[in-house]
């Protein structure tokens, strides 16, 4: 199958949506013919050049999305010169769901809408079937060969390397300092043997009130863009998402990161979460931020028997990808039996 990948590329994956082309796109071309386009280069002539050329029988784009991505999706269906080529928009975001409150946004998705539009939340899914768009769950993965547990050495050896306190707790949190993520929370867990550990990438612009926040109460924060981010996991006792709903993509990568890791994990209620994966085994849920320190808390007496690999091993990207190629052979099925006498 050929199959166009639309999207932001880029070496450093250090943004969700990057991570979720970057991956699809590997896995999908084991088996199929994929081109890349990168969304950035929309305004250039070889992007077009490039995409009539290859003819592609699928054409996905994977944004928030927005209102441009419906616009650019249905201009590359055109520019493909391919009558029979499927569409399909993966919505990674619940800001777009916000977009389509306003009924003159709602109107446009509606004519614009693809052959399939991906959501990565049951929630959401209901809404976008409930305007008539053909829609289908599929949720993100992870690089479970890349992300794996450490042994007792190779922690230490880490922690060695990174200039991290072999007798400290390391409660670690991935992700963009930046206001409505509630980071702050993190602040209450800096005490004792604690260290509270914030890698945050440079993609958006840092908000300095959170990060000073951090910083002041003892949190180490390191900004910088790690190729092997897989060891800053490796070399951590505990991952922590305090991040409220809707300041996220629907089903957030460093939690599942975090568990392939075999890390346990306190988490707020996310949406995506709950439904993915059950409390236990080292995946505990909260209800509120004061609820954080004593989930923790109770990692830390090692009563817990921690197996949330095990739990995450289902969302390899292999095997959502392969839950993909079957939602593209659907829409070309549906079209050879539309075409039938």
């Amino acid at each position: 199958m050929k199959i166009c990948i639309v999207g932001e590329f880029s070496r450093e994956l250090n943004e969700g949506v990057k991570n979720i082309n970057c991956f699809l796109s590997r896995e999908l071309q084991r088996d199929n013919d994929v081109l890349r386009l990168d969304v950035t280069k929309a305004l250039s002539f070889r992007f077009w050049k490039r995409l009539h050329a290859f003819k592609p029988d699928v054409i996905h784009c994977v944004s928030g999305p927005s209102l441009k991505s419906f616009v650019l999706l249905k201009c590359a269906y055109y520019a493909a010169a391919n009558k029979s080529a499927k569409t399909v928009m993966s919505a990674v975001h619940p800001y777009f769901f916000t977009l389509l409150r306003n009924p003159l946004t709602r109107a446009l998705v509606l004519i614009l809408k693809p052959d399939l539009l991906l959501t990565q939340s049951q929630r959401a899914l209901r809404k976008l079937k409930g305007l008539s768009l053909h829609a289908a769950y599929l949720p993100n993965g992870v690089d479970t060969e890349k992300f794996d547990e450490a042994p007792i050495s190779v922690k230490n050896a880490l922690r060695t390397e990174y200039g991290i306190d072999h007798d400290k707790f390391v409660i670690l949190h991935v992700g963009h300092l930046i206001q409505g993520r509630n980071l702050k929370a993190l602040r209450d867990l800096q005490h004792g043997d604690n260290q509270v550990l914030v890698v945050a990438s440079a993609h958006f612009e840092t908000d300095a009130e959170v990060r000073n926040a951090l910083v002041e109460s003892g949190c180490l924060v390191w900004q910088d863009y790690f190729e092997h981010v897989e060891d800053i996991y490796a070399l951590s006792d505990c991952y922590v998402f305090p991040v409220l709903r809707g300041a996220t993509i629907f089903s957030p990568l460093s939690v599942l990161e975090a568990m392939s890791c075999n890390l346990p994990v306190v988490s707020t209620k996310h949406d995506t979460l709950l439904t993915s994966f059950r409390e236990g085994g080292g995946l505990l849920f909260v209800e509120q931020d004061r609820d954080i320190p004593k989930a923790v808390a109770e990692i830390k007496t090692h009563s817990i028997d921690v197996d949330t690999r095990t739990k995450v091993l289902p969302y390899s990207w292999q095997s959502i990808t392969t839950t993909l190629e079957g939602l593209y052979e659907s829409l070309r099925r549906a079209q050879e039996g539309a075409a039938s006498p």
